[in-house]
């Protein structure tokens, strides 16, 4: 057994080792805290949501060659819509929205010709501390020699949805999404320039899903569409996200993927359509690492297009659409900083064992 003394003395030390050792892991903490709090993330941290597609004009099949034969001109129809939320900021939610000047010209006017868009930025915040949601979208209006299967006229744009986890106490979050609607409408004097009077017809779409990149957090779409005053014909359908990618489509409509650049087959005949399963494997294999390496360029050929005689709201025949969205989103927790251990904290187990062995001492000596 120790003597007392030497019980005393162990007992200071060991009080100042766990002082010490307490010491080191505040310091430690204060390393990995920012002033105003630990933040604990709940995932992975989020990269910023993106996609950048393109929609060309239509075309009109040739009825005997397999290839096209007349891509319409926009007109003062042709606009971009651009749309942010629903976004949510720290628990409360901002609806879904027009963003920017939309409808913006997607062309310049009088005379006809390439215009870059102004397009949109958008914050959502609820003041100093909170969390931010960030959205935009930028793109422009060109034109490119016509060949056979890409037309003259295109709209390419790209979305990007962002944000970042403020510094108040408490759970913190951010969700954004950021959307294009992109209409190609044709008016009737587009048709009588081509000498087209038929009512149904073949027609031939350009779109192409160029960049994506979203996080575990995060998802996107890209939807092709028909319009006419009976309704919506739904042509190709991609949605994706961290469990994978969905595509649907349009049973009647061919798939061609587009030929490398400086390639220009004369007909659709040198190509084989791809179906939309080999679509969807095609881009599970591309977005296992969720960012598009290889755009998708494709060429879609419907048939049997039916233009009903009452037009659209805006006098416009028909629409061709393409609508693409992103999204992403983060969360985390911001825990108080670890507060400064005090010496009577650090010493209070030697202390109290001391006062205990007092104890012990003054009993002894009543009992002399």
């Amino acid at each position: 057994m120790f003597s007392e003394p030497l019980a005393i003395s162990h007992l200071i030390r060991i009080s100042g080792i766990c002082g010490r050792w307490l010491l080191s892991l505040r310091h430690r903490l204060k390393e990995l805290t920012a002033a105003a709090g630990l933040l604990v993330a709940f995932g992975a941290a989020a990269e910023a949501g993106t996609i950048t597609a393109n929609n060309g004009t239509p075309g009109l099949r040739n009825p005997i060659v397999f290839t096209n034969t007349w891509w319409f001109t926009p007109t003062n129809g042709a606009v971009i819509n651009w749309f942010t939320g629903e976004n949510n900021v720290d628990g409360v939610t901002f609806s879904r929205r027009l963003a920017g000047p939309s409808p913006e010209q997607k062309f310049a006017l009088n005379p006809l010709g390439p215009r870059t868009w102004k397009g949109f930025k958008n914050t959502d915040s609820l003041g100093k501390a909170s969390s931010e949601s960030t959205t935009s979208g930028e793109g422009a209006g060109y034109k490119v020699p016509p060949k056979m299967l890409q037309p003259e006229w295109n709209a390419e744009w790209s979305l990007t949805a962002d944000g970042h986890l403020g510094t108040k106490q408490g759970v913190v979050n951010w969700e954004s999404t950021a959307e294009g609607s992109d209409p190609f409408y044709a008016f009737q004097e587009d048709l009588d320039a081509a000498g087209i009077t038929e009512r149904v017809m073949d027609l031939l779409l350009n779109v192409t899903l160029r960049e994506v990149t979203f996080s575990a957090l995060g998802s996107f779409s890209f939807h092709n569409y028909m319009e006419t005053a009976a309704g919506i014909t739904d042509v190709l359908t991609i949605a994706g996200d961290a469990a994978g990618v969905t595509v649907s489509g349009n049973s009647s409509a061919r798939f061609y993927r587009q030929p490398a650049a400086g390639d220009d087959p004369s007909t659709l005949d040198d190509i084989d359509p791809l179906t939309l399963l080999q679509i969807q494997q095609l881009l599970l294999s591309d977005l296992a690492d969720r960012t598009l390496d290889d755009p998708l360029a494709l060429t879609i050929y419907l048939p049997g297009f039916r233009v009903p005689l009452n037009s659209l709201a805006n006098d416009a025949r028909f629409a061709a659409h393409l609508d693409t969205t992103t999204s992403d989103a983060d969360q985390g927790l911001n825990v108080n900083e670890v507060p400064e251990p005090s010496t009577l904290f650090l010493l209070a187990p030697g202390l109290a064992i001391l006062r205990s062995l007092g104890k012990g001492r003054s009993a002894k000596v009543r009992a002399k």
